[in-house]
């Protein structure tokens, strides 16, 4: 019995250590200078969606969700799809990529870090790990809207919960909405030189950072700063 308990601590550790090292190396992959120089060439990607190519637009899809799945900033994503494919048509291909890659986290934190956090999760935390067990559509559905730290952790997290899909993917999309808009509408306004998009991005930006400060003022006393998971 021992010997099983030994075992399951190792395995643990191991699953947690190295998703916890993957996102870490992806990180600082993404942090390079000339990652960020190649992500932000848009006149590169227009160029290779150019000649109305269906499967070009899949493969560049299909990369961006699985990059943001892999840690790539959802905002990145709705400046970069803003920039190509324009407001309109960016800000739903944003929407969906950002949803695809959250489900990606989502379900990396079901399939391997659930069972170990339920078996090793201090107790400290035991109150996040409960409350986005029993009303975990509130909780993802606030840190969605009002972001201050990782969106794929907030994903991950939620995975390794008790939290229903449905509720997960509900929340998010809502939660999601805002900054792809604003965002989408600055990466198009950039590469279509549009300025009209550029002032719409910047007065909903205003109105959302404002609607943000106020909430976060009237919710800080009430809510546990543990279960503060924030997101970009």
């Amino acid at each position: 019995m021992k010997k099983q308990s030994d075992q399951n601590l190792v395995k643990d550790i191991l699953i947690i250590l190295l998703t916890t090292l993957f996102f870490a190396a992806v990180s600082w992959v993404i942090s390079l200078p000339s990652v960020r120089q190649e992500a932000f060439d848009v006149t590169k990607w227009q160029a290779y969606l150019r000649g109305d190519q269906w499967y070009s637009a899949l493969t560049f899809i299909l990369c961006l969700i699985l990059a943001n799945g892999c840690g790539f900033p959802r905002l990145w994503v709705c400046v970069i799809v803003g920039a190509v494919f324009g407001a309109h048509l960016g800000v739903w291909i944003s929407q969906i990529i950002s949803l695809c890659g959250a489900t990606l986290n989502f379900f990396v934190g079901r399939w391997l870090l659930k069972s170990p956090f339920n078996r090793r999760i201090p107790e400290r935390f035991r109150g996040w790990y409960d409350r986005f067990g029993d009303n975990g559509f509130y909780w993802v559905l606030n840190i969605r809207l009002f972001p201050l730290g990782n969106a794929t952790v907030t994903s991950l997290m939620s995975g390794a919960s008790k939290m229903a899909y449905s509720s997960f993917i509900a929340a998010t999309f809502i939660g999601f909405l805002p900054l792809t808009i604003i965002f989408a509408l600055f990466g198009s306004s950039a590469s279509h030189h549009k300025p009209l998009q550029l002032y719409a991005g910047a007065v909903l930006f205003l109105l959302f950072e404002g609607v943000r400060r106020i909430y976060k003022k009237r919710s800080l006393k009430r809510q546990d700063p543990n279960l503060q998971l924030g997101e970009v």
